[in-house]
């Protein structure tokens, strides 16, 4: 199979850092899927596992958590899916990640994808349209579905758009304590932030 990995021990300014490489296809077993994968994303775990990867890898370590495929072939003690069913899941810190044409990924934490992925309604439908919701601004007769999963990347750009707006060091859910809650008698608020290693406070990312 074809797969992205990193060498280890590397300034990401090397152009051998990430390296495009081939490897056997690996075999399932027990609750075990091989997914035949999609579609991956970037997920903060990737900067946080390759910044402690320290010395050079042999094969190169495959990153990437989060991502979507297809079933391929199963291990003997899967009964929660079959070849054809089409999944997502985040995948296990301790296995190889997602960046490559093939993945094992334990069953017990797969999801099946939405019926409705496919429907004809997604289509054209942008990251803007469904900020667009959350902020009230959809214009008349326009639709859009968001599920909870988007609550991260929606609180982010959310945040983005408040210091846009605002200024830097202003965030959105602290307006919202502000400007919201504490003027109808809720005084309290806790603000989940994203944990950062440079000493910056992190992202707010839910209240």
């Amino acid at each position: 199979m074809q797969a992205i990995g990193f060498t280890g021990g590397k300034s990401l300014d090397d152009a051998t850092a990430f390296v495009r490489f081939t490897c056997e296809v690996p075999q399932p077993a027990g609750h075990d899927l091989r997914i035949a994968v999609h579609a991956v994303s970037v997920n903060p775990v990737d900067t946080k596992v390759r910044a402690g990867i320290k010395t050079a890898q042999q094969p190169p370590r495959i990153l990437g958590w989060d991502a979507a495929g297809v079933v391929e072939s199963v291990g003997d003690g899967v009964t929660l899916f079959k070849p054809g069913d089409r999944v997502f899941y985040a995948g296990d810190i301790n296995r190889p990640g997602s960046n490559a044409t093939h993945q094992l990924v334990d069953e017990r934490i797969v999801g099946r994808v939405p019926e409705l992925a496919d429907h004809p309604g997604w289509q054209g439908v942008t990251f803007h349209h469904t900020l667009n919701m959350v902020t009230g601004t959809v214009g008349p007769g326009q639709e859009f579905a968001i599920y909870s999963t988007h609550s991260f990347v929606l609180s982010l750009a959310m945040n983005r758009l408040v210091e846009a707006r605002e200024g830097p060091g202003a965030d959105y859910w602290t307006m919202v304590r502000e400007d919201v809650l504490e003027p109808i008698g809720i005084p309290h608020l806790p603000i989940s932030r994203s944990f950062d290693g440079d000493g910056w406070p992190g992202t707010p990312i839910m209240g």
